[in-house]
């Protein structure tokens, strides 16, 4: 592991969470170098839990979670009975500059702590609360899954096409961005705390971090009367970037003020899409199923890739709609050196699992794995060292 000093190095963050989005956010600040201590249960985070489970590189059967891995290295691990042992909890609160607390009120209130309480305690320490609705509020107290929260949000009312219902999009978005939200606001109290000598009590909401995603929605709406609507199927596809079906992979192509679509007629070897039918967005909506017909025609025999790079590298607007596969072999995300390999591990191809790893690059500070996921309770002896001997659970 690499053993460099983070940006973050010196900074103490203590995570009582009970979901992705504190685990993440957490885990983001672990990633800069803050020692981040993941407090647990007796029965374990249930992430441990979670499925997929990674296979041992000799193929063996396991019990660890890939995305309990993926939420929680660059982490320790101690096991709290709050109830029984408020004494070891305090012990951990006493020595934390930032304390993580989620994803919904129930679970922080199992830890029997009070976010508006400790933060009057201890006042120079960051208080982050993760949850549904917020701590206040008439739907404070309700509970939520990612559907939920997409809809309430106003997210799913954009979402889909104009001649079907509203769609859900795929998987846990909103618990990762509110994590990488968390974790900024985390910094932003921290750093209150050092010049000012007071952090924040921070109550963030998950479904107000996706409402605010929705930039014209309400604007629109409130100064012209009009609504943000889902687009119908039948769209023009140069304008939206509409994926369509090559040999094996979905691409998008776009047309801009500096690209026309004959651009895209010389690429694809189409002559019919140099047709002044086509030549603006409004000509090409009138006769936008002839305009499909042309490119699903033109496009058939490329594969996917091949077409999108040499859209690219002809200066054009193209994109290639990425499966797994593709994103583990793409060379642009190997070169930026974003897919660690799990140690110790072997997926479906026989290769190790890997997971995305690099979400930045800092020059002088590396972001880096320096300890994996930690086994349960691994690390409460060491950490309640202070602690009179009867402390420990």
């Amino acid at each position: 592991m690499n053993e460099q000093r983070g940006a973050l190095t010196g900074v103490r963050v203590l995570e009582l969470s009970g979901g992705i989005a504190s685990s993440f956010a957490a885990r983001i600040l672990g990633d800069f170098g803050a020692e981040v201590i993941k407090v647990e249960p007796l029965a374990g985070d249930e992430l441990r839990k979670h499925a997929p489970f990674m296979d041992t590189a000799d193929g063996a059967p396991s019990d660890v979670s890939a995305l309990f891995t993926y939420l929680n290295w660059n982490k320790r691990s101690v096991v709290v009975d709050s109830e029984n042992d408020p004494a070891a909890l305090q012990h951990l609160l006493s020595r934390a500059d930032i304390v993580i607390l989620g994803d919904d009120k129930p679970s922080i209130a199992g830890w029997t702590i009070v976010p508006s309480e400790l933060h009057a305690d201890i006042p120079e320490l960051t208080v982050l609360c993760i949850t549904p609705f917020g701590l206040n509020g008439p739907q404070s107290d309700w509970s939520s899954s990612e559907l939920i929260l997409q809809a309430m949000s106003g997210l799913m009312a954009i979402s889909g096409s104009s001649e079907r219902e509203p769609l859900m999009r795929g998987l846990r978005q909103s618990n990762y961005t509110a994590g990488i939200n968390a974790a900024y606001l985390a910094l932003a109290s921290y750093f209150s705390s050092l010049t000012k000598g007071t952090g924040a009590l921070i109550d963030l909401a998950i479904r107000d971090v996706l409402s605010s995603e929705l930039v014209f929605n309400q604007p629109t709406y409130a100064f012209l009367g009009a609504i943000q609507a889902r687009q119908s199927e039948f769209k023009d596809p140069l304008t939206y970037g509409e994926p369509l079906l090559a040999s094996d992979a979905y691409v998008t192509l776009q047309t801009s003020a500096l690209i026309p679509v004959s651009a895209f007629a010389e690429i694809l070897g189409d002559e019919r899409l140099k047709d002044a039918r086509f030549a603006t967005a409004e000509d090409r909506l009138q006769h936008v199923k002839d305009l499909i017909n042309i490119l699903e025609e033109a496009i058939t025999g490329w594969e996917g890739r091949a077409l999108f790079q040499q859209a690219s590298d002809a200066g054009l607007l193209a994109g290639f709609v990425q499966t797994a596969q593709h994103l583990l072999d793409c060379p642009q995300l190997q070169a930026r050196q974003v897919w660690a390999e799990v140690p110790n591990s072997r997926a479906a191809d026989g290769q190790p699992w890997k997971l995305p790893a690099g979400m930045v690059s800092l020059s002088r500070t590396p972001v880096k794995i320096r300890s994996w996921a930690p086994e349960l309770g691994q690390d409460t002896i060491t950490e309640m060292a202070s602690l009179p001997v009867g402390s420990v659970r």
